[in-house]
């Protein structure tokens, strides 16, 4: 499985995370040729995943299971606020020219293994499918911002799960620095322990 979200605001980008599943190449073969995928997990114009902002970026996702129990977490950044496009305004996280948000936070969605193997075997649709859990700022507790080092970018670049010992590992893009290049932000890597 592997997807892709940009914040593009056009029709055929995925208005919420996107999942793909697809055969790994046979050796041998020709270099830059196309592959048969599957959609898994897509979100319309006319169907976006809830609370959608053209400023998220859905950019980790892994396949969690403890005890028997199973579900596909899909983290990144969640913007909020009232959707801007343009040049960045002096109070805006990132220097580039697109989509802004207020403020961001790194959320983490859940989703059920089963409806997305559904859609791969034509017996639901990727398009219909929505996370069963949220773990945001509203989360009692706290959600997962508490842990970044951050205070704006909040950019996440994957993740990856430890079944043997029930660890999962974050990436937070550029969120440290050394004391050999302060110029140079390093990526720092979130480790989380699944429980029941």
């Amino acid at each position: 499985m592997s997807g892709l979200q940009i914040s593009t605001g056009l029709k055929y980008s995925s208005q919420g995370p996107a999942l793909y599943a697809y055969e790994l190449p046979e050796p041998g073969r020709e270099p830059g040729s196309s592959l048969d995928a599957i959609p898994l997990l897509w979100y319309s114009l006319q169907r976006p995943l809830a609370g959608h902002h053209p400023s998220d970026r859905w950019t980790g996702a892994a396949w969690l299971s403890l005890s028997g129990k199973q579900t596909i977490v899909i983290a990144g950044r969640k913007a909020h606020g009232e959707v801007y496009y343009g040049n960045p305004r002096p109070t805006d996280c990132y220097p580039d020219k697109g989509y802004h948000g207020s403020s961001y936070e790194v959320q983490m969605l859940f989703y059920t293994p089963a409806e997305l193997i559904g859609a791969a075997n034509r017996r639901g649709t990727a398009t219909e499918i929505d996370p069963w859990y949220r773990w945001d700022s509203r989360t009692p507790g706290g959600g997962i911002d508490r842990f970044m080092f951050k205070d704006c970018g909040r950019d996440i670049g994957g993740l990856t799960y430890d079944r043997q010992n029930n660890l999962l590992y974050m990436v937070e893009v550029d969120a440290g620095k050394t004391s050999l290049d302060e110029w140079e932000p390093t990526p720092v890597i979130h480790v989380f322990r699944v429980v029941e």
